[in-house]
C-alpha cells in the first residue's frame, strides 16, 4: 500500500509540476534511501507518508550528497538536519504557506507588543555660503599657514632674544666687577643687551640700555667718535619704536648728532651715513611733514644711486616710497614718475617680480590712484 502510494505520488508530482528541476530532484534517490524512507513512515499510517513525502525538496548538490552519504535508515536524520519546505523560487519572496504555519509549531516566539525604534534626530546642516568659493578657502587655508609660519619665527627670535638678553646681563656684572661699572666693555654689553631687548620687543629697557652706554661712551671716548654716533643711531631708532611726540623729537636729535659725526668721518657716499639718514626720513615721513620728508628721500635716494648703482633694490623701495611722499604733496607727476621707476625696477633683474607679487600689486594701485587725481585736477582747472 505504501509503494503504490508513493508511485502515484511521483507520476502526480511529475504531471502537475513537469519541471525538469523537480524531476532531477526525484532522479537523485536511491533506491535504498526511499526504500528506508518508506519502511519507517509505514507505521505512521497511509496519511502521513503521503503528507511528508510532499515537503521534500532537493535543491542543490551539497544538499543531496549530504542525505545520499547519511545512514540507511538517515532518512529522520536528514529531516532533522534541513526542515521541509516546497519548491520557492529565488525571485520570489520568501513566505510560508498556510498549511506548513498550522502543521508545523512556531520556533520563536510571538512578540508581545509593538517594538520601540530609537531614531536619531536628523541635524540640518546650513547650506554653504554663496559668497564662499573654493579660491577662497585655499587662499585663507594658504594665508593661514603663513600666519602660523610668521607667529613660529616670532617665536623663535623671542626666545633667542630672551636667552641672548640673559647672556648679555650675565657678561655686564662680570665686566663691571672686573673693569669697573664705566667702562668700555660694560658699556659694548649695554649696546649688545639693547639689541637682544629689542629683538623682544622691549623697546622701553632696549631704550635705556642704550641711553646708558651713550653715557659711558661719551665719557670715555668724547663726543666726536663713531662708537658714540653708532650709539645714538640705534636710540634714535628705538625712540621711533615708541611713536609719541616726546621721543620722536628725540630719535630726531640722536639720529641728526649720529648723522654730523658719520659724515664728519666716513664721508657722505657711504652706508651707515645714508642708513642714517634714511631714518631720519622715516620720522619725518611719520610725523606727517612731508616737505622734510622729500627733501631727506631725495638725499637718500641720489646717495643709494651713487653707492649701489640705479638697479639696485634699495632704488625701488626709496622710489616707491617717495612717490607716495610726492602723492601727499600734490606733485602728482613726479609721484608717477618715481612709481613707474620702482615698478620698473621691481620687473627687472635682480628682483624678477611677478604682476601677483603684493609689493607689485600695492604699487600699481597707488599708480592707478594717482592717475584718477592727476587726471581730476587736470578736469578742475580746466573748469576753472
Amino acid at each position: 500500500m505504501g509503494r503504490k502510494s508513493l508511485s502515484s505520488f511521483a507520476s502526480k508530482s511529475e504531471m502537475s509540476h513537469g519541471s525538469a528541476h523537480q524531476q532531477d530532484s526525484f532522479v537523485g534517490f536511491s533506491p535504498t534511501g526511499l526504500s528506508s524512507m518508506c519502511n519507517s513512515n509505514m507505521r505512521q499510517g497511509t496519511k502521513n507518508i503521503s503528507r511528508r513525502l510532499s515537503r521534500f525538496n532537493i535543491r542543490s548538490a551539497r544538499t543531496k550528497a549530504l542525505i545520499d552519504g547519511s545512514d540507511s535508515d538517515g532518512s529522520t536524520e536528514a529531516r532533522k538536519h534541513y526542515p521541509r519546505s516546497n519548491y520557492i523560487p529565488r525571485t520570489a519572496p520568501c513566505t510560508p504557506r498556510a498549511r506548513d504555519i498550522e502543521d508545523s509549531a512556531p520556533e520563536f516566539p510571538e512578540p508581545t507588543g509593538s517594538p520601540q525604534i530609537h531614531v536619531s534626530p536628523t541635524i540640518s546642516m546650513p547650506p554653504p555660503s554663496p559668497q564662499i568659493s573654493e579660491n577662497y578657502t585655499l587662499s585663507s587655508s594658504i594665508s593661514c599657514r603663513d600666519d602660523d609660519k610668521r607667529m613660529a619665527r616670532a617665536h623663535r627670535l623671542k626666545l633667542a632674544g630672551i636667552a641672548e638678553r640673559q647672556y648679555w646681563i650675565t657678561c655686564i656684572n662680570n665686566e663691571a666687577a672686573r673693569y669697573g661699572s664705566k667702562s668700555v666693555r660694560v658699556a659694548q654689553g649695554l649696546c649688545n643687551l639693547g639689541n637682544a631687548l629689542l629683538n623682544c620687543k622691549e623697546y622701553t629697557e632696549s631704550l635705556s640700555a642704550y641711553k646708558k652706554a651713550v653715557r659711558i661712551l661719551r665719557e670715555k671716548c668724547g663726543n666726536n667718535n663713531l662708537f658714540v654716533a653708532c650709539a645714538l643711531d640705534k636710540v634714535g631708532y628705538v625712540a621711533s619704536m615708541i611713536p609719541t611726540d616726546q621721543n620722536l623729537n628725540w630719535a630726531l636729535m640722536a639720529l641728526h648728532e649720529a648723522l654730523v659725526m658719520r659724515y664728519a668721518h666716513l664721508g657722505p657716499h657711504h652706508c651707515d651715513v645714508v642708513d642714517t639718514l634714511n631714518k631720519i626720513a622715516g620720522i619725518h615721513l611719520h610725523k606727517r611733514d612731508w616737505v622734510e620728508a622729500r627733501n631727506a628721500y631725495v638725499e637718500v635716494l641720489t646717495v643709494r644711486a651713487a653707492i649701489f648703482g640705479r638697479n639696485h633694490p634699495s632704488i625701488a623701495v626709496t622710489a616707491q616710497t617717495l612717490g607716495r611722499v610726492y602723492t601727499s604733496l600734490g606733485e602728482f607727476e613726479l609721484a608717477l614718475k618715481h612709481m613707474e621707476l620702482a615698478l620698473k625696477l621691481f620687473r627687472e633683474k635682480p628682483m624678477s617680480m611677478k604682476d601677483n607679487h603684493p609689493l607689485v600689486v600695492k604699487l600699481l594701485k597707488n599708480i592707478t590712484t594717482t592717475s584718477r587725481l592727476m587726471t581730476s585736477l587736470g578736469r578742475r582747472r580746466l573748469a576753472v
